[in-house]
């Protein structure tokens, strides 16, 4: 689980020890305590290397939901793997008494080599066969001893096992019982190339397991690069989001250290728990400095060893970056070096709602609506509202514009005489600091006079031979119609009356010349009328002028046309017809 492998299971023993007052002046207010009360937000999954002790897991019960037991590994030709020790079984015991779940990991760490092996896991991922021998080793481990799942741990894998990873993955989740879960752990990079490159197909993957957990840690150590933090948060934040590119947020968990790295200026360094990384400090006499930006402490000894370490203060750093990201949960490595987990406190987070939900007004009339937050986890925080989707010629209004949640702010919308008729979704969105959620209110927009208006540029309106919609600021929808006359028409559809007769249509215009211009309209294909406009302040300012039609029952057509004509003719903007 932690790697490059040269450090896998590093013991730490050999720190001088200090007194319990020493160890707490240095670890100031890192060390944190827990509610057995509390439930964990974030599904956490805490890792356990054979040998951890059963107060180890006890202390960080209370944080956790998993346990993942480390483990077995599968032989040096890939056939098989045994099943998990008496060690491991003891651990799975523990987790159970402690109401836990328990997966263990199955991975290729040779203790031969001291290292994970890609030969090996080549052997294993190339072979059908081979595939099915392992996976019915795991599941009858599985069903044997009673564990809740398995965690894939392959590491050092070869670009060419891609596909194999994702078929023994497909198969160990296929030959699984229902009730039971499979993970795969998935060394952190920054780039989708570096991903393909060490063998993993992260949309594969992520269709065949239930999780999948990132080991964003060993960014640094003392044997692969330079000094810097064991996974610090740019980083981390980096590696997740290009992760996410490809896998469900929803079946990720953001693997987080507990424990630190020595860079001695010379020799190797090792691996050091948090507990050690602060007796060294202090039995050094130096003192460690917290890096905000990385999250994480760092000393340099008076040997000119220098030290980074993840632990319980940077913990709470990365529940928030998870909660950022609303990822499944967290995963620690490991319970045996880390201090105690914290219980990881819920993310703030609120919801907006409209009541009524939809209002209707005459234009120039007002309508409003209570807006109503609530919290929905965490604590209260401010919540600012504002609209959007309003449409010309209205306001919107908040009282007042900023709640706490769980409080309410009266909404009034109010139109003018130009609000176009119609049907208007607003957006209301309440912005706080744990992020914004939206309520939609539904704006229906009528005529004061009793008209029914229609414009010349929506969707049933048929334009032919040139004509074009075009931007007008000042006309109702932001919009007319141009370029009439000529070959240019515009047909309007859908004129709908309840009795046959005549009707009074106003028509909004536009007419930038000097004189009066002329436009032609026939209804339902019937003889020509005149409508004459007079000049208006330019071609962009609409004026309006009546005009009396004979309309049929039920749905109508109006052709505008000046069919031959080869000077200007008005824009159209828009038509109401009065009801009778």
């Amino acid at each position: 689980m932690t790697s490059p492998p040269t450090l896998y299971r590093t013991g730490v023993s050999g720190v001088v020890a200090l007194s319990l007052a020493a160890v707490t002046a240095v670890a100031g207010s890192m060390l944190f305590a827990h509610s057995a009360t509390a439930a964990p937000t974030l599904a956490v999954t805490g890792y356990a290397e054979e040998g951890t002790a059963n107060s180890a897991i006890d202390a960080s019960a209370a944080a956790m939901a998993t346990v993942g037991v480390d483990g077995i590994n599968i032989n040096s030709a890939g056939t098989s793997a045994p099943a998990p020790d008496a060690g491991a079984t003891s651990l799975l015991a523990k987790a159970h008494a402690d109401n836990l779940r328990a997966e263990f990991l199955v991975g290729n760490y040779s203790s031969s080599i001291g290292d994970f092996d890609p030969a090996a896991l080549d052997r294993l991922l190339s072979s059908p066969s081979n595939i099915n021998s392992v996976v019915t080793t795991v599941v009858n481990a599985v069903n044997s001893q009673g564990w809740d799942g398995v965690t894939i741990d392959f590491e050092s894998i070869l670009g060419q096992d891609a596909q194999g990873l994702v078929d023994f993955s497909t198969a160990l989740k296929q030959a699984m019982p229902a009730a039971k879960t499979v993970s795969i752990d998935v060394t952190a990079y920054q780039t989708a190339a570096e991903y393909t490159a060490n063998g993993y197909n992260l949309s594969g993957l992520g269709g065949a397991v239930d999780r999948i957990a990132l080991m964003a840690y060993d960014e640094h150590g003392p044997t692969w690069n330079g000094v810097g933090p064991i996974g610090g948060l740019p980083w981390q934040e980096a590696c997740l989001r290009q992760l996410l590119t490809q896998v469900p947020a929803a079946k990720v968990d953001l693997g987080v250290a507990g424990y630190g790295y020595t860079w001695p200026k010379t020799g190797t360094g090792r691996q050091v728990s948090d507990a050690q990384a602060r007796q060294m400090v202090a039995g050094d006499g130096s003192t460690a400095t917290w890096d905000s930006t990385q999250g994480e402490w760092t000393a340099t000894l008076k040997n000119g060893t220098v030290m980074w370490w993840s632990d319980a203060k940077s913990w709470p750093l990365r529940a928030t970056l998870a909660q950022k990201y609303a990822v499944h949960g967290m995963a620690l490595w490991s319970l045996g070096l880390s201090d105690p987990l914290p219980v990881t406190a819920p993310a703030n987070g609120f919801s907006v709602a409209a009541s009524p939900a939809s209002g209707s007004v005459a234009a120039g009339a007002s309508s409003t609506s209570t807006v109503s937050t609530a919290v929905t986890s965490g604590t209260a925080q401010s919540v600012a509202l504002t609209a959007g989707g309003v449409p010309a010629g209205a306001s919107v209004s908040f009282s007042p514009a900023s709640v706490t949640a769980g409080s309410s702010s009266t909404m009034t919308v109010t139109t003018s005489s130009s609000t176009p008729v119609g049907t208007y979704p607003i957006t209301v969105t309440g912005r706080a600091a744990s992020g914004s959620h939206t309520a939609t209110y539904t704006l229906t927009v009528t005529t004061a006079s009793g008209s029914t208006v229609y414009e010349a540029e929506a969707s049933s309106s048929v334009l032919a031979g040139g004509a074009k919609v075009v931007t007008c600021a000042a006309c109702s929808g932001g919009a007319r119609v141009g370029y009439l006359g000529g070959t240019g028409t515009l047909t309007m559809k859908n004129i709908t009356v309840a009795t046959a007769g005549s009707y009074q249509v106003t028509i909004a215009y536009t007419n930038g010349d000097t004189g009066n211009l002329r436009i032609m309209l026939s209804v339902n294909g019937g003889a020509n009328a005149t409508f004459t406009g007079a000049p208006t302040t330019n071609w962009d300012t609409p004026a309006t002028g009546t005009i009396t039609v004979s309309l049929a029952v039920g749905t109508n057509t109006i052709l505008f046309s000046n069919t031959g004509t080869t000077g200007d003719v008005p824009d159209i903007d828009k038509i109401a017809v009065v009801s009778k």
